[in-house]
């Protein structure tokens, strides 16, 4: 008998739906509506916080829409989203049940409330995805990408995330990294403390995926002392190793949809009890609210 099995060809919990989706053998390709997927968001929205005409195939003014949260609609006018259309125009809102492959009846998400929109400045996007997921109703919102597996040009190399025994390594040998993808690639509103020598800005971060941090004893914002590279490189690199972006260039992360707060100790002439207070910060901070 064959398993279903979620394969995640984007890096992202909505990739997994949409390959879910199609291994089900329900549902169309995606609508055509829109065509630069630089600019585009896949957004799960609870019909808690939002109506959506039934039956409606193309794409919907938000004017049209009966939009029941302030903080969604705040997003929409803030970043200037002016129209959504249904990511899978046969799926309905009672469409919850599909035959596998196999034969088998199946429970599946809620295809019908997988929208797609378009952000007009695509230099904003990742600012329209964390404001996106801080809404409450938004069970997801991720950037809509060409199905390409693994894209990083290093990630073959990166045999601690999936080893084929590459460099004479022991095949399987690894942290499970793959599979553990089919299930998440974390959350923004996860924060990771790299405690460590500091982190600075990269292009293999997001742009909005490094948040002030702190320097024990000084109080600094957690940036890499300038010239101590043996400790600046120690951090950045760590960082990286958990959190780089899933895209087409540098290393992969373990997981590329956390925040990284860089908390440093390193070279910062810190005492225990400073490092203690570094670490409280970085706790207290990425406290939920």
């Amino acid at each position: 008998m064959k398993k279903l099995r979620l394969l995640n060809l984007s890096g992202s919990i909505a990739g997994t739906f949409l390959i879910l989706m199609w291994m089900l053998g329900g549902g169309t390709a995606l609508t055509q509506t829109f065509n630069d997927l630089d600019r585009e968001i896949l957004v799960y929205i609870q019909p808690s916080i939002l109506e959506f005409p039934a039956g409606e195939r193309d794409a919907v003014l938000v004017e049209r829409l009966t939009i029941k949260s302030l903080p969604l609609h705040q997003v929409f006018s803030q970043f200037n989203i002016d129209r959504l259309v249904k990511a899978f125009t046969d799926f309905s809102e009672t469409d919850t049940i599909r035959t596998s492959e196999d034969g088998r009846l199946v429970s599946v998400p809620r295809f019908s409330r997988i929208f797609r929109i378009q952000v007009s400045d695509k230099s904003k996007i990742d600012s329209v995805i964390a404001a996106l997921s801080r809404v409450p109703g938004i069970l997801f919102a991720e950037k809509n990408m060409d199905a390409k597996l693994f894209a990083d040009p290093t990630y073959t190399n990166q045999w601690h995330l999936n080893n084929t025994g590459q460099g004479g390594g022991t095949s399987g040998v690894d942290i499970n990294a793959v599979p553990g993808w089919d299930v998440t690639t974390g959350s923004s509103s996860i924060i990771v403390a790299v405690v460590d020598g500091g982190v600075e800005s990269h292009e293999d971060f997001h742009t909005v995926q490094l948040i002030p941090g702190y320097t024990a004893r000084t109080g600094g914002d957690g940036s890499p002392a300038p010239g101590n590279t043996n400790w600046a490189r120690h951090g950045q690199c760590v960082a990286g190793i958990s959190a780089a972006a899933f895209n087409t260039f540098g290393v992969r992360g373990v997981t590329d949809n956390v925040k990284i707060m860089p908390i440093r100790i390193g070279d910062a002439g810190a005492s225990f009890s400073d490092i203690a207070a570094a670490i409280d910060t970085a706790w207290t901070r990425g406290a939920p609210d």
